[in-house]
């Protein structure tokens, strides 16, 4: 999740939520219309869209059918990092149990510090995009390259919880803008 605003008090808005389910490479999409602000040029900039990417946006009732809809009862939600999790829960049911990626990175590969690029980096992967609009396209593409990689290892290596990463049918990652109440 990414904040407009540097005072990180101010309520997120969801304005983007991506996933696949790598079991099947099923995507998932959704631009969402914010309801409390105007997404700001620096923002949109960040997250590679534009102001027109937004003129068909979803509202966030029509985001949740959509995202119900894909999301199954006994899914993991895959992400990156904390804010997405916190994103998922604002934002959604929370029905789906999330996994932090960056810390079965951590637990797998103590020496692997920095973002998900440098874990990629680290293991000699190279970075795919998906068919996702923006940069999440690349990070998500970046999370699905490393549950792969992760849990394609030979048998007997130690685990870290990567075979329940690549088992699960979803990921996401969330774009957020930060509003005032």
């Amino acid at each position: 999740a990414a904040s407009s605003e540097p005072d990180r008090s101010a309520r997120r808005e969801l304005v983007q939520w991506t996933a696949i389910r790598p079991s099947s490479g099923a995507t998932f999409d959704e631009l969402v219309r914010p309801e409390r602000t105007r997404i700001p040029a620096r923002h949109l900039a960040f997250m590679q869209l534009s102001e027109n990417d937004f003129r068909a946006a979803t509202t966030h009732d029509a985001f949740l059918a959509r995202w119900n809809d894909f999301v199954r009862p006994n899914d993991v939600v895959l992400a990156w990092n904390q804010s997405s999790v916190d994103m998922m829960n604002q934002c959604t049911d929370a029905s789906a149990r999330p996994l932090l990626l960056k810390s079965v990175c951590r637990s797998a590969r103590p020496s692997s510090r920095g973002g998900i690029e440098d874990v990629l980096a680290l293991e000699g992967l190279t970075a795919r995009k998906l068919a996702v609009r923006g940069r999440a396209a690349t990070r998500l593409g970046n999370a699905t390259e490393l549950v792969r990689h992760f849990a394609g290892r030979k048998a007997g290596a130690p685990d870290h919880g990567w075979q329940e990463a690549a088992s699960q049918p979803a990921r996401a990652a969330a774009h957020c803008v930060s509003t005032h109440d």
